[in-house]
This record gives C-alpha cells, sequence and structure tokens, in this order.
C-alpha cells in the first residue's frame, strides 16, 4: 500500500514502470478527484474541436498556454523526436498559441552546476525551448543535494 496522498493508476503505472502515478492528488478521495477533474476540463479546453473564440478580425482570441516538462533524464532520457512530436500535436491541437518548456534534468555530470538553452523553435506563434540543466549532485522530488 502506498502512502495516502500517492496513489497508483491500473493502465499507467504498468505502462510507465512505477507505481506511483499520482504524487500530490490521490483520486479515490472525493475532493482530490475534483481538483484533478477540474483540471482536465480546464486543459480539454484549450483543445479543439471546441468552437474557438474569435475577434472581429477573425483572429482567435489573444492569449498565449503555457505547457512545462520536467524530466529527470537518469531515470528516462526524453528524445529530442519525441519532444517535437509533443511540440507537433499541441501547435496543431491547440486553440491558443502555446509555448512549451522542456527542462531536462542531469545529475552528477559536472563539477559545477550548469544550464543551457538546447533548442528553441518557434513555428506560426508557437514555441518550444528545450534547457538542460546539468546538476553536480543528485535531486530527488524538487530536492537537489550537492
Amino acid at each position: 500500500p502506498l502512502p495516502s496522498k500517492r496513489a497508483g493508476h491500473k493502465l499507467y503505472s504498468a505502462m510507465l514502470q512505477r507505481d506511483v502515478i499520482f504524487n500530490h492528488h490521490n483520486p479515490i478521495f472525493a475532493s482530490d478527484y475534483d481538483f484533478l477533474a477540474s483540471c482536465a476540463g480546464c486543459l480539454q479546453g484549450l483543445f479543439r474541436p471546441l468552437p474557438c473564440e474569435r475577434t472581429e478580425q477573425g483572429e482567435a482570441a489573444a492569449g498565449k498556454v503555457l505547457f512545462m516538462l520536467t524530466n529527470l533524464e537518469k531515470k528516462a532520457a526524453l528524445s529530442d523526436v519525441a519532444t517535437f512530436r509533443l511540440f507537433e500535436e499541441l501547435c496543431r491541437q491547440c486553440r491558443l498559441t502555446t509555448e512549451l518548456v522542456v527542462v531536462k534534468i542531469m545529475t552528477r555530470c559536472e563539477a559545477q552546476p550548469s544550464s543551457k538553452l538546447a533548442l528553441h523553435q518557434l513555428r506560426a506563434g508557437h514555441e518550444l525551448f528545450v534547457y538542460e540543466l546539468r546538476c553536480c549532485g543528485t535531486v530527488e522530488g524538487w530536492r537537489f543535494s550537492s
């Protein structure tokens, strides 16, 4: 059994080979389920085929949506091909312009911590940024150690 605020998922735990899928909100609890459902509803509202709000000029209403993805590279490296596929799908499906920020976290690889913009792409108002964060120590959750 997992601690009460952590939960697995019948399909995704096996697919991702992880016991814990929900780290902070356990959908078994009504309040956590309602929170996750509202988040999913907001996310679904960003994508087509919902009717797009139009201005008088016929363009999509102003706004930009930020998507952020962090990946701890020691567990499973995130390929550039997978990143481009995600970016292409967001560009195709999202009703508003998007900014996808990907942070690849690499541990125990440098004498001094460093970061760099590894990739930037602009496509029809949508932007992709891929950063590499090189750490000298390790990371567990959001806690870094040297």
